[in-house]
């Protein structure tokens, strides 16, 4: 993804997100890549329910069906 201006400021909230296609929001989980929320550039959140975890080595372990 490029960019040259992302806008920003109170109450703007330009973002990227993406849903799974074959569950509903919240159990098909929510990626945010690309989040300037008010003035904090640069968030990204990874959204899932509590049986889906993300080691610091950046591994997935996911129990089915959220996740196959």
């Amino acid at each position: 993804m490029k960019y040259r201006h992302v806008p920003y400021g109170a109450g703007v909230w330009p973002a990227f997100w993406t849903m799974c296609s074959d569950y509903t929001w919240p159990k098909g989980g929510e990626l945010d890549i690309l989040e300037f929320a008010n003035d904090q550039p640069n968030l990204m959140t990874f959204h899932t329910l509590g049986d889906c975890a993300v080691s610091s080595p950046k591994l997935q372990q996911c129990t089915p069906p959220y996740y196959a």
